[in-house]
């Protein structure tokens, strides 16, 4: 397993993809900081004007709808196309053990996507300090909280980045996996919020609504971290999906035929 994530982290430090995709995030956190100082000015005069708290505040809040979708890039980098180019055959065929091949990458997709989401946080973080200087909305307490929410944040990611993995590994095609996964987080909860409307109070629903991702996603928006339960519970959602989807994608992909 070792000599798998050697071979896995040789190719992925070996690319500039990953390093352009970091830059660029981290860039666009930057640009945001900014563009919130430069237009403060026009909004004020429109009596809609912010403090730098909120402007913290508003990172997780972009973060939460954006790193849904960013998860397809994370996930193409660590997976590097193997299908598309036809070369997943001839790793099988050299004698790769197909359950190392799985969690190999696996890891590595997660490993990019916290190392990313560490350092676009810390951009945003910083990039707000130096725009808004000593704002006496910038305090501790704000930067405590939304560490905590990316947090959160990131062990539910981790259980989306584990799904679009095994839906990567599964279908061969790019843009069947990729579609499939933007309809469940994109479609779906919509969807159920329409059922939920139309039907009413309904248990099944309301577990099932309860059961997704982007539910609890929405709620640490909306209330932030109240205390260790909301950790735990993003915690232990993130870890559910991760160990169920790990083991459907092994099972399934070890009786793969691959072309």
């Amino acid at each position: 397993m070792i000599a798998s994530l050697k071979a896995e982290w040789y190719k992925l430090t070996h690319r500039a993809y990953p390093f352009i995709f970091l830059l660029l995030c981290m860039g666009c956190a930057m640009i945001i900081a900014l563009v919130t100082k430069l237009i403060l000015p026009m909004m004020e005069h429109f009596n809609m004007g912010y403090d730098a708290g909120q402007v913290l505040d508003m990172g997780f809040y972009a973060s939460s709808s954006i790193v849904w979708y960013l998860l397809i890039i994370t996930e193409d980098i660590a997976f590097t196309s193997e299908y598309k180019f036809r070369t997943m055959k001839n790793v099988i065929t050299r004698g790769e053990n197909r359950t190392k091949l799985y969690l190999s990458r696996l890891f590595m997709a997660c490993m990019v996507l916290a190392l990313g989401v560490v350092l676009v946080t810390l951009t945003y973080m910083v990039s707000v300090r130096i725009f808004y200087g000593a704002d006496p909305t910038l305090t501790l307490d704000g930067y405590a909280d939304l560490t905590k929410q990316v947090l959160c944040g990131l062990f539910l990611w981790l259980g989306s980045q584990s799904l679009i993995h095994m839906m990567a590994f599964l279908i061969q095609n790019e843009m069947l996996w990729g579609c499939g996964y933007l309809a469940i987080f994109s479609f779906l909860p919509n969807g159920v919020w329409i059922l939920k409307s139309v039907f009413g109070d309904n248990v099944a629903l309301d577990l099932f609504s309860d059961a997704l991702l982007t539910t609890q996603m929405t709620n640490l928006v909306n209330d932030g971290v109240q205390d260790a339960g909301t950790i735990l519970t993003c915690f232990l959602m993130g870890a559910a999906y991760m160990i169920v989807t790990t083991v459907i994608g092994i099972l399934f992909f070890r009786r793969k035929e691959v072309r």
